[in-house]
Protein backbone atom coordinates (compact mmCIF):
# COMPACT_ATOMS: atom_id res chain seq x y z
CA UNK A 1 0.00 0.00 0.00
CA UNK A 2 1.20 3.47 -1.11
CA UNK A 3 0.77 6.47 1.12
CA UNK A 4 0.42 9.83 -0.57
CA UNK A 5 2.63 12.95 -0.02
CA UNK A 6 0.76 14.73 3.67
CA UNK A 7 -0.01 17.84 1.86
CA UNK A 8 -2.86 17.40 -0.57
CA UNK A 9 -2.48 20.05 -3.69
CA UNK A 10 -5.81 19.69 -3.79
CA UNK A 11 -6.78 21.31 -0.69
CA UNK A 12 -7.55 25.24 -0.85
CA UNK A 13 -5.20 27.52 0.55
CA UNK A 14 -6.01 28.81 4.02
CA UNK A 15 -6.04 32.68 5.26
CA UNK A 16 -2.77 34.51 4.79
CA UNK A 17 -0.53 34.45 8.13
CA UNK A 18 -1.90 38.50 8.18
CA UNK A 19 -5.08 37.34 8.49
CA UNK A 20 -4.69 34.92 11.13
CA UNK A 21 -3.58 37.00 14.00
CA UNK A 22 -5.69 38.50 16.32
CA UNK A 23 -6.32 42.27 16.15
CA UNK A 24 -4.38 43.50 19.54
CA UNK A 25 -6.99 45.27 21.83
CA UNK A 26 -6.15 48.70 22.63
CA UNK A 27 -5.57 49.31 26.32
CA UNK A 28 -7.89 52.05 26.66
CA UNK A 29 -10.42 49.41 24.92
CA UNK A 30 -9.69 47.31 27.85
CA UNK A 31 -9.73 49.54 30.51
CA UNK A 32 -13.08 50.64 29.82
CA UNK A 33 -14.49 46.71 29.20
CA UNK A 34 -12.91 46.19 32.60
CA UNK A 35 -14.71 49.29 34.33
CA UNK A 36 -18.12 48.53 32.79
CA UNK A 37 -18.33 45.10 32.96
CA UNK A 38 -20.29 43.36 36.22
CA UNK A 39 -21.01 38.98 37.36
CA UNK A 40 -24.17 39.14 39.44
CA UNK A 41 -24.26 35.52 41.43
CA UNK A 42 -27.18 34.57 42.91
CA UNK A 43 -28.23 33.73 46.49
CA UNK A 44 -28.79 30.00 45.35
CA UNK A 45 -25.73 29.64 43.41
CA UNK A 46 -23.88 31.07 46.76
CA UNK A 47 -25.55 28.58 48.81
CA UNK A 48 -25.01 25.97 46.19
CA UNK A 49 -21.05 26.65 46.20
CA UNK A 50 -20.19 26.57 49.86
CA UNK A 51 -22.48 23.39 49.66
CA UNK A 52 -20.32 21.89 47.55
CA UNK A 53 -17.49 23.26 49.26
CA UNK A 54 -18.38 21.72 52.49
CA UNK A 55 -18.83 18.44 50.70
CA UNK A 56 -15.29 18.46 49.53
CA UNK A 57 -13.54 19.44 52.81
CA UNK A 58 -15.46 16.78 54.69
CA UNK A 59 -14.56 14.24 51.53
CA UNK A 60 -11.01 14.93 51.84
CA UNK A 61 -11.00 14.94 55.95
CA UNK A 62 -12.68 11.58 55.71
CA UNK A 63 -10.23 10.24 53.68
CA UNK A 64 -7.19 11.78 55.30
CA UNK A 65 -8.80 10.02 58.39
CA UNK A 66 -9.25 6.71 56.26
CA UNK A 67 -5.49 7.09 55.40
CA UNK A 68 -3.93 7.37 58.55
CA UNK A 69 -5.68 4.91 60.19
CA UNK A 70 -4.32 2.44 57.73
CA UNK A 71 -1.14 3.49 57.37
CA UNK A 72 -1.35 3.28 61.79
CA UNK A 73 -2.59 0.26 61.06
CA UNK A 74 0.00 -1.13 58.91
CA UNK A 75 2.68 0.14 61.21
CA UNK A 76 1.30 -1.77 64.10
CA UNK A 77 1.31 -4.85 62.05
CA UNK A 78 4.62 -4.22 60.51
CA UNK A 79 6.48 -3.55 64.52
CA UNK A 80 4.21 -6.57 65.31
CA UNK A 81 6.19 -9.05 62.75
CA UNK A 82 9.64 -7.20 63.75
CA UNK A 83 9.14 -8.54 67.27
CA UNK A 84 8.01 -11.87 66.26
CA UNK A 85 11.19 -12.22 64.28
CA UNK A 86 13.03 -10.78 67.59
CA UNK A 87 11.59 -13.41 69.46
CA UNK A 88 12.62 -16.27 67.31
CA UNK A 89 16.05 -15.01 66.83
CA UNK A 90 16.82 -15.04 70.47
CA UNK A 91 14.91 -18.91 70.54
CA UNK A 92 17.60 -20.00 67.78
CA UNK A 93 14.08 -20.86 65.87
CA UNK A 94 16.03 -19.77 62.77
CA UNK A 95 19.05 -22.23 63.40
CA UNK A 96 16.52 -25.42 62.88
CA UNK A 97 17.17 -27.65 60.23
CA UNK A 98 13.76 -27.75 58.95
CA UNK A 99 13.68 -23.96 59.13
CA UNK A 100 16.88 -23.62 57.44
CA UNK A 101 15.65 -25.73 54.85
CA UNK A 102 12.76 -23.66 54.30
CA UNK A 103 14.58 -20.51 54.22
CA UNK A 104 16.52 -22.03 51.14
CA UNK A 105 13.70 -23.25 49.68
CA UNK A 106 12.05 -19.50 49.45
CA UNK A 107 15.42 -17.93 48.37
CA UNK A 108 15.86 -20.67 45.42
CA UNK A 109 12.03 -20.08 44.53
CA UNK A 110 12.82 -16.56 44.66
CA UNK A 111 15.92 -16.38 41.79
CA UNK A 112 14.02 -18.95 39.68
CA UNK A 113 11.24 -16.63 38.97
Amino acid sequence: MKIGPVDNSERPAGPPDDNRRPTPVQPETQQQANETDSVEISESARSMSEQAASERTNDTTSADHTESSRETSEMDERADKVELARQRIESGYYDRPDVKADIARRIADDFAG
